[in-house]
């Protein structure tokens, strides 16, 4: 988003489209496993957004492998989506 701070721009309007189903998504998924409130998900939220900026400085072999390996459930893929960080 950075990249385009723009509000009007497409790719911003996209970004922030996706932050937003992404915590979505990860609030439904915290509740589905019993949390008892969006506390985790917004937490986690933290986690993906930091895995995933850490790409560009320490490529895909970094911080966002090991949050894909470790907090993204390998046994569980998401209908449609498959596994992995592009959960939504």
């Amino acid at each position: 988003m950075a990249e385009f701070s723009e509000e009007d721009h497409p790719a911003h309007r996209a970004a922030v489209e996706y932050k937003h189903a992404l915590r979505s998504r990860l609030a439904q998924l915290c509740k589905e496993a019993g949390a008892p409130d969006g506390e985790l998900a917004e937490q986690l939220m933290l986690v993906v957004n930091g895995a995933l900026v850490s790409v560009p400085l320490f490529g895909a072999e970094g911080p966002a492998e090991q949050t894909e390996k470790n907090i993204v459930p390998p046994h569980r893929p998401i209908p449609g989506k498959g596994y992995g960080l592009n959960f939504i």
